[in-house]
């Protein structure tokens, strides 16, 4: 998928997080002035009233986000409908939620990752703006810095996910019927790091035609290029955008993504994550090689691992990314308006261009078709016999199994091949034959006295 300013959408909501890390002490929000907002509300002005707050929560954002999210829940306590602050404020309330992600990551990441945060502390104090360092930096109340991999997830499941799910919310209260005006001023976020020009220019390849080999697997056939030119957002003063509904399924989808990565991240337990990886490399350390039934044994010690969580969400995931796709395959039905469109361009959208490759299509229907599911899914060829197997992604993930350490094989068989317990993997390949096949595609290999590959 390719959207043009923003390359895609992910990239999109990481930019307007990123340019609105920020936080801010004191009475910020008496010197920008809410008082003739709450005069407005006091005389049941109730849209001037919304208007106002919403105003000053989008002045506030870029350096003082839990002030502005605080301006946007006025403004929607007023007017629960009110398009933009429904919009900043699905963005602030999921912002908030990784507030002081700095100092809460340092224990848990590795030397590289620990070195390219503390570049990220310099960047943003070049930024000049003290309480955007506070706000990378500074716990929130009550909160600590993570000392486990099983940490962060309980976090994501606990304050990530209702943040998300609260944006979705929000975003879906919006009137797509009438574009969403929308001033952006990032004059005081200038570290050193930013481009000193706006206009760029690049080219975009993707594959529009491939195939599968059963020896070296997907292999592109034919290669599109086109040429793109686009104009970033970098401080210099106010720039003035508009999101029309076609910008709003893409923010929404990123969002729904979001949501769908975070319940599929958090549905089975990492506890003791570290531990069993401190073993693993022990044991590599000192034989030199781990063979899959040894680090199967090795994970077993650790009852906890890979436990399905009580509070798991993948019930709502097959509906949830079945939606997403179908929205996104709605979007390229209007290709000519949304793609290439002169027109849409001369329009400052925040995505001037929404354009899906041959193979973004492809791949989001071979999505979809599994989310409906049972799907026979074609894996490659074997002496001229094209080969699949049937996956029931829905059935196995409404029906998840308690622990994943029971799918993992118990032993090798004397031909190579793994030895499982359940050769349907949970009902996930219902014939159970995902491994006989898989090995005549040429995808895993068996050698006789020796392991799987």
């Amino acid at each position: 998928m390719f959207l043009n300013r923003k390359a895609s959408a992910g990239a999109c909501l990481a930019l307007i997080i990123a340019m609105s890390l920020s936080a801010c002490g004191g009475n910020v929000t008496k010197t920008i002035g809410t008082q003739e907002a709450a005069q407005l509300a006091a005389r049941g002005q109730v849209k001037e009233a919304a208007d106002e707050y919403a105003r000053i929560g989008e002045i506030l954002l870029p350096t003082a986000p839990q002030y502005a999210d605080e301006m946007f829940d006025r403004a929607l306590q007023i007017d629960p409908t009110h398009s933009k602050a429904n919009f900043y404020g699905a963005i602030s309330r999921v912002l908030m939620s990784g507030k002081g992600f700095a100092t809460r990551f340092e224990s848990i990441v590795n030397t590289d990752q620990l070195r390219r945060l503390e570049q990220m502390k310099r960047d943003v104090r070049d930024t000049k703006i003290p309480e955007l360092a506070n706000f990378i930096e500074q716990l929130p109340a009550g909160k600590q810095a993570f000392g486990s991999y099983y940490d962060l997830q309980r976090a994501l499941r606990t304050e990530a996910l209702p943040a998300l799910e609260e944006a979705q919310k929000r975003l879906a209260r919006i009137d797509t019927s009438v574009p969403i005006e929308l001033t952006i001023d990032l004059s005081r976020l200038s570290p050193s790091y930013w481009p000193s020009s706006e206009s760029y220019s690049y080219e975009y390849s993707y594959c529009s035609r491939s195939e599968y080999n059963g020896q070296t697997g997907w292999v592109c056939r034919e290669t599109v290029t086109e040429r793109y030119s686009y104009y970033f957002m970098i401080p210099g003063g106010p720039k003035s955008f508009a999101v029309d509904s076609s910008d709003l399924e893409v923010v929404k989808s990123a969002f729904k993504g979001m949501t769908d990565f975070v319940r599929l991240s958090t549905a089975y337990s990492v506890k003791d994550l570290e531990l069993f990886a401190k073993s693993y490399a022990s044991y590599e350390r000192f034989f030199g090689y781990v063979p899959v039934v040894q680090a199967v044994r090795l994970a077993r010690q650790f009852s906890d691992l890979g436990k399905l969580m009580p509070d798991h969400q993948l019930d709502l995931v097959v509906a949830s990314s079945a939606d997403t796709i179908e929205h996104l395959l709605s979007l390229n039905s209007m290709r000519s308006q949304l793609c290439g469109n002169a027109a849409r361009r001369n329009a400052n959208r925040i995505f001037e261009d929404i354009c899906f490759s041959t193979d973004d299509l492809g791949r989001l229907q071979l999505v979809a078709d599994l989310l409906a599911g049972p799907k026979k899914l074609d894996i490659g060829s074997s002496d001229g016999e094209q080969l699949s197997v049937l996956v029931n992604l829905p059935g196995f993930m409404k029906h998840p199994p308690a622990d994943l350490k029971d799918l993992l094989p118990t032993g090798v068989a004397g031909n190579g091949a793994p030895v499982v317990s359940d050769p349907t993997f949970d009902g996930l390949f219902p014939n159970g034959d995902a491994i006989e096949k898989l090995h005549r595609a040429g995808i895993i290999h068996f050698e006789p006295g020796h392991e799987t590959r």
